[in-house]
């Protein structure tokens, strides 16, 4: 009863899967979501998590994610205690994905 959907923007029209990105939003986290979808039955294919802010508690988690035009994912995310705002660039990690002809999203 506390989670709201937006939707934010398709990617360019590809043949065997629809790519969409929504905005989800929870108590005390929000998400952006890339998923893949079949055009001829709506199931879904695959789906990733690339940006968005997390906290438990403790640590606040932020991730920022980018798509390019050969629809390659980056994202970026990092972690420090929530009360300081102390962020240290050694614990970051970055990610690539690629975005296969059939929908599915590959770690590269």
């Amino acid at each position: 009863e506390f989670t709201e959907f937006v939707p934010c923007f398709q990617l360019p029209s590809q043949e065997q899967f629809i790519g969409i990105v929504y905005w989800r939003a929870d108590l005390l986290q929000y998400h952006y979501v890339l998923v893949t979808l079949d055009p001829r039955s709506g199931e879904m294919i695959d789906r990733k998590v690339i940006g968005g802010t997390s906290y438990n508690g403790k640590d606040l988690t932020q991730s920022s994610g980018i798509i390019t035009e050969d629809l390659m994912v980056f994202i970026v995310s990092g972690q420090g205690q929530a009360e300081d705002y102390d962020f240290e660039a050694a614990s970051s990690t970055a990610n690539r994905f690629q975005l296969a002809e059939n929908g599915k999203i590959l770690e590269i």
